[in-house]
This record gives C-alpha cells, sequence and structure tokens, in this order.
C-alpha cells in the first residue's frame, strides 16, 4: 500500500511499500519537490503514527497548528505547518546514514483540501496495526 499527500506543483510525499512490522509499520519515505528528491526507508512504532494521525486531524479540523512526522529521534523528520490561508508548508530533513552520508532539506506548499485523503490512508494504516494487536 502507499500513501500520497498531493500538491498542486509537481511535489508531494509518499510512504510507498507500507508493511506491518513487529511494533509499528516499514516504509519507504519518498519526498519530491521540483528537480529534488530523496528516499530512504524508516519505520515508525504505534504511537508515533497515532501521533502524525491526531496532530494532522486537529491540523485540518482547526486550520491551524503542525503535525509532526518524526522518526525515532533521528535527524530525519517532516514537519507540516498550516498558514493563515489553508496553505500547507511540508518541510523536513531527510538522512540516508550509511556511508558516505546523504542529507537533502526539502520543502513544498500543498493546500489543506489534500489532507483528508492522506489522513485517511494513515487511519487505514492505523486499522490494520490496530487488528493485527502490534505491541505499543
Amino acid at each position: 500500500m502507499d500513501i500520497k499527500l498531493k500538491s498542486f506543483d509537481p511535489a508531494g510525499l509518499m510512504l510507498r511499500d507500507i508493511s506491518i512490522s513487529h511494533h509499528g509499520i516499514e516504509f519507504y519515505l519518498s519526498i519530491f519537490s521540483r528537480s529534488f528528491k530523496g528516499e530512504v526507508f524508516y519505520s515508525l512504532e504505534k504511537p508515533e503514527l497515532l501521533a502524525l494521525i491526531s496532530q494532522l486531524r486537529s491540523m485540518y479540523d482547526t486550520l491551524n497548528g503542525t503535525a509532526h512526522l518524526q522518526f525515532h529521534r533521528e535527524e530525519t523528520q517532516v514537519t507540516f505547518t498550516m498558514d493563515l490561508r489553508g496553505q500547507v508548508l511540508v518541510s523536513g530533513v531527510i538522512v540516508h546514514y550509511q556511508h558516505p552520508v546523504h542529507r537533502l532539506e526539502i520543502g513544498f506548499w500543498t493546500d489543506q483540501s489534500y489532507l483528508p485523503e492522506f489522513i485517511a490512508g494513515l487511519e487505514e494504516i492505523a486499522s490494520e496495526i490496530k487488528s493485527a494487536k502490534i505491541v505499543s
């Protein structure tokens, strides 16, 4: 399964090849904007995924706020920040730690109208984790 956050630019964020692991999910995180693209393999534990869903839902419902996709306190992170016009700035850093280390800072704008589909995809995965009785 893949989950994509679309944008009106040739930009976006995708969690692709998602699989349920012992403590949550594993996936490739792909971020692309114009001619920049980065992709790394990561995992999220169940509490991290649920926190992201909660933050995104709150941000969409209030048209305000920030949500964080954070990987086990590593440098790789993606932040979603809503401005006063309903525009969402997606920004972050993805890091590939094998030698030599690669680090890509990236950012793009999307619209709050793209969030429901993205949130629904994350909720579907969370539901699969719940039915698989993944340990928190």
